[in-house]
């Protein structure tokens, strides 16, 4: 809903207090992300789809896109980035830090009218999520898909009837086509705003072509694609029932732990629902914010309800992908400590303290995240390294399923082409099929067959020389064939 009504705010030195502790636990949190930014460290397997794909021709890119389970927007705005400002990893992650970053602007907009404490508390406790610090880092779409849903729900919350809905409308559909958990989050914002705009015509046509474009990509990838493929069950992703699906939505947005985090965040909505329903003192002086607050909720309550039912036929749901949620969430936060003040000013005081202390202590876990992102178990970079320095005189294989799989090959030679510049020509190895010719050294890194790998490494007198721990399916791992040719089996 448009409107110029803003709140009061808490003046004095009170609030000058709360603005400089709240600044600088902002900038701390900021600091951590841009620190981890200027560190060059290894990509994982997703970053090094989204690079080597962006690196390929719009042909091969959108072939690859196809095979995958996310809409194109990102990949293509990526390989924009690629062509200004190369492929290597802090150049690339740059892109999503800056995403991250621009975040913040529509999350303080959307919270301005209710006063600067609570725009800015907003901002505080976007800035300290692990999520923000975290895939404000990564070479993958979230970071992108946390910006469009800020933009999308800063134009969600001033729609109102008698304006165009065109800007709103814009948003929705690029945030569809950022990722599939950004169209979900589209489509219940126009579906809520579809009320809003019961008695315009005009308005509620232009709502279901945006709707049928949103669809466009879905319908395109399915046809075409294989992500039909995954769906049913059939992907890595497995959710156990609606109460999980409410968990991971939560333990996304607070560090809560287990079933109980799914009844927090369920709690805080009805509990805050209920509340913009049941004053009367509220009702009465028509304070605009409150339906904005409302408005919030139901966004959020029909989104993880629509994820319940999806989740249920297809599993989607992992932390990550509830970077949609986080400015909404950041939003409707501020909106807590807004009702809560407007029925208590007294009580306004200790919710910016319990804000703050929130976001201290969120910090916490940032760092945490951070170091480990740095030090990454996915060490394509250091394998590819080892295999640089060792490889005289010797043959040099990537580990695959099928000689056909052409992403698993991008991915598994982008360190070895860039560090030998081009000199290290490394061949597919399909465990149980391939003859390994020794001398060799064998690349691998999340690998889904790891009992059948180490089969074949063992029938072919294999031993593993990076790194120096135990061999997983996940962690990138070289092993060194010394003995004489044999079938691999």
């Amino acid at each position: 809903m448009q409107t110029d009504y803003v709140a009061k705010d808490t003046s004095g030195i009170a609030s000058k207090v709360y603005f400089g502790f709240a600044a600088v636990v902002i900038l701390y949190a900021l600091g951590l992300s841009f620190s981890t930014l200027r560190q060059s460290y290894s990509f994982w397997l997703d970053e090094l789809f989204s690079v080597t794909a962006s690196d390929q021709s719009l042909h091969s890119m959108f072939t690859l896109i196809l095979s995958d389970v996310h809409p194109p927007l990102y990949q293509l705005v990526l390989k924009l980035w690629i062509a200004l400002f190369g492929d290597s990893d802090i150049a690339t992650r740059s892109l999503s830090w800056c995403a991250a970053l621009i975040a913040i602007l529509p999350v303080y907009r959307t919270c301005l009218p209710m006063g600067k404490s609570c725009a800015i508390t907003a901002v505080l406790l976007l800035t300290t999520s692990t999520l923000f610090g975290f895939y404000g880092n990564e070479t993958r779409a979230y970071a992108f898909l946390m910006m469009w849903s800020a933009f999308a729900y800063q134009r969600f919350s001033d729609v109102d009837e008698t304006r165009r809905p065109s800007a709103f409308l814009l948003n929705c559909l690029i945030l569809s086509l950022v990722h599939y958990f950004g169209l979900l989050f589209a489509w219940v914002l126009l579906l809520i705003s579809a009320w809003t705009f019961r008695r315009n015509k005009a308005s509620l046509a232009a709502l279901a072509l945006t709707f049928a474009l949103t669809c466009v990509w879905p319908v395109f990838h399915v046809m075409l694609g294989t992500v039909s493929s995954k769906a049913n069950g059939n992907f890595w992703i497995h959710i156990n029932g609606a109460l999980e699906t409410l968990s991971t939505a939560a333990f996304s947005l607070f560090p809560i732990y287990g079933t109980l985090a799914g009844i927090v965040l369920v709690a805080w909505l009805l509990v805050i629902l209920a509340s913009t329903f049941a004053s009367a003192t509220l009702r009465a002086s028509r304070d605009p914010l409150v339906l904005n607050a409302r408005k919030t909720v139901l966004a959020i309550l029909g989104f993880l309800a629509l994820l319940c039912i999806v989740d249920h036929f297809t599993p989607m749901s992992t932390r990550r992908n509830y970077i949609v949620l986080l400015p909404p969430a950041c939003v409707l936060a501020a909106h807590t400590i807004h009702l809560v003040r407007t029925w208590s000013p007294r009580l306004a005081a200790p919710m910016f303290a319990l804000a703050l202390a929130c976001g201290i202590a969120s910090t916490g876990y940032v760092a945490s995240a951070l170091n480990e992102k740095t030090h990454p178990v996915e060490d394509w970079q250091g394998a590819a390294q080892y295999i640089v320095d060792h490889d005289a005189n010797m043959n040099v294989y990537f580990v695959t399923n099928s000689y056909a799989n052409t992403w698993r090959m991008l991915t598994s030679t982008f360190y070895l082409n860039k560090l030998s510049g081009g000199r290290i020509n490394a061949k597919p190895l399909v465990p149980g099929e391939t003859r390994i010719t020794a001398p060799a050294l064998i690349f691998v890194a999340h690998f889904p067959f790891g009992e059948q790998f180490l089969n074949a490494m063992k029938a072919a007198g294999a031993t593993q020389r990076f790194p120096a721990g135990p061999f997983n399916d996940v962690v990138a791992s070289v092993f060194r064939v010394d003995a004489p040719a044999s079938d691999g089996k």
